[in-house]
């Protein structure tokens, strides 16, 4: 039934293994390939596993690829699925390798953290790379690995290296810095290095991009932060707000309302009253009230603000009328007005 998938619909077709398996192997439309997949996905049978990987390294189109990786990740516990996955890190297709390594995550063994090691170490896509330190480090700092008391230091050790990287739009330094912000125990500051190292690069000489991750980790670890850390995190955050850089402004008014904590509130206010591009203006207003609602705000902060804001509305109507006041004056009535007060004050002495 609909076999090219040209009909919108919702369609349950329940089917046995055997006629999935077939599907799998010998559609020639990607989407019935991809449907089967996840309907056996549903099968925790061996030789279903076995087909799924055989068709993880085979198939030729990448999406497919992806998405059977994906079907294996929820399997993780599988050796089956494991071995399938860490085999699949060599896939032609940066974007199916990228899936392949997303999925790694899930697979808490020694040997899925060698091999996401290795293809952050090295290889062809730079995306691949960063999604690669993102699953490493979700590895490295899961229950499997925390039992050894080195892990940690090790794991922060290894990322501070990486963070030298360089790479375009700064995916892979990205990558790491988010993967700092995870580390236990930065939120209190025990783990200086890697919390100076963040502050560091959101300094106006770093690279935008990188800066942008810096101040996106660095809001992170504020959800947590102690005072001390979230004393300095804070005048970071404030700094790089009051620079005239769109992207920043624009990437940290999202990064602010996505840490839940009620101290961002006068940062975005800040944006949002000294910004002039309504896209930022909008964004630090949309998170304000997201973390007024979140946090439960006293009614009479919100009614304060709003006082403010309508105070500034005031002023720049007050002001736009002087400017047109004044445009309006010919400028002989002024120069004569000027010269009239002077004498006054002459006549007063």
């Amino acid at each position: 039934f609909d076999p090219e998938h040209t009909i919108p619909k919702s369609m349950k077709f329940p089917r046995p293994k055997e006629l999935l398996l077939e599907q799998l192997r010998n559609d020639r439309d990607c989407m019935g390939r991809i449907e089967a997949a996840h309907e056996l996905g549903k099968i925790v049978d061996v030789s279903v596993l076995e087909a799924l990987a055989e068709r993880l390294e085979k198939d030729p189109f990448w999406g497919v690829q992806a998405e059977i990786a994906g079907i294996l990740a929820q399997h993780s516990a599988s050796e089956a699925a494991q071995a399938a996955l860490v085999r699949a890190v060599k896939l032609p297709h940066a974007k199916a390798r990228r899936a392949v390594v997303q999925a790694l995550a899930h697979v808490r063994t020694s040997d899925a953290e060698r091999a996401l090691k290795g293809v952050a170490e090295k290889d062809p896509s730079y995306f691949v790379e960063a999604r690669a330190v993102l699953s490493w480090t979700a590895v490295r700092l899961s229950p499997y690995s925390l039992d050894r008391p080195e892990s940690v230091a090790d794991t922060e050790r290894q990322l501070i290296s990486w963070a030298s990287r360089e790479s375009y739009v700064d995916v892979f330094r990205g990558a790491v810095f988010a993967s700092l912000a995870q580390l236990p125990e930065i939120a209190r500051g025990d783990r200086p290095k890697a919390f100076e190292l963040l502050l560091e690069w959101t300094r106006p000489e770093k690279s935008e991009d990188g800066r942008v991750a810096a101040l996106s980790a660095l809001c992170q670890i504020l959800k947590t932060a102690s005072p001390a850390v979230r004393e300095r995190i804070l005048k970071a955050l404030e700094s790089a707000a009051s620079e005239p850089n769109f992207r920043i402004r624009m990437k940290l008014a999202a990064a602010l309302g996505d840490t839940g904590s009620a101290d961002a509130i006068p940062i975005l206010s800040r944006i949002h009253a000294l910004d002039v591009d309504g896209r930022v203006k909008r964004a630090a207003l949309v998170m304000m009230d997201h973390l007024r609602e979140a946090g439960g705000v006293p009614e009479t902060v919100t009614l304060l603000k709003g006082e403010v804001d309508r105070l500034m509305e005031q002023q720049k109507k007050l002001a736009a009328t002087v400017e047109k006041l004044e445009a309006r004056t010919p400028a002989k009535k002024k120069a004569a007005f000027a010269g009239r007060s002077s004498k006054k004050k002459k006549s007063r002495r």
